[in-house]
């Protein structure tokens, strides 16, 4: 296995443990993560609580971005 493999691995798992962390204390959390080395990346989310809430939040901020609202 790779070592970007298991650094990915690791801040899966990391991932996975601030969202319940979080959970603890918000409705709805959603996590993006992404580590590129050369042309390989590797992407991961993981969420928490309402799935409605989470893709509202998402839209905002893409909207956001794009130079809306």
């Amino acid at each position: 296995m790779s070592e970007m493999k298991t650094d990915f691995e690791k801040c899966m798992k990391m991932a996975d443990r601030k969202c319940a962390e979080l959970m603890e204390h918000c409705e709805s959390c959603q996590i993006f993560i992404s580590k590129t080395q050369g042309k390989m990346t590797d992407a991961y989310s993981t969420g928490g609580g309402s799935y409605f809430a989470r893709f509202g939040h998402v839209k905002h901020w893409i909207m956001n971005e794009e130079g809306g609202e």
